[in-house]
């Protein structure tokens, strides 16, 4: 049995290593932005998503948490950052908001 797949969307070398030493035993697939993130999820779905909140090319990662949650709608996904502000954290708790329209 193959172990589960944890898509990494970090940035920073030296916060993938602990991610790597952490997680040993599981398959880790790392991209450095969501823009790479959307582009990987069709070719290897994650059983586990871990979204750190600022990346490279000036990506924050929650500006990609409604696209995808569209795309993995029953995977987890952990919000790592040190940079939210609480009313952020909040809104990251509480999940993308869909619009229901007539």
């Amino acid at each position: 049995m193959n172990p589960p797949t944890v898509l990494i969307v970090e940035d920073d070398d030296f916060q993938y290593e602990i991610y790597e030493e952490a997680l040993s035993k599981y398959k880790l697939v790392r991209v450095t932005n969501g823009s790479q993130a959307l582009a990987r999820i069709p070719q290897e779905r994650p059983d586990v998503l871990v979204l750190d909140h600022v990346l490279s090319d000036g990506e924050l990662g929650l500006d990609f948490l409604p696209e995808f949650k569209e795309l993995l709608p029953f995977v987890p996904i952990v919000i790592v950052s040190g940079a939210l502000e609480v009313h952020q954290q909040l809104n990251a708790l509480q999940g993308p908001r869909r619009r229901i329209t007539s």
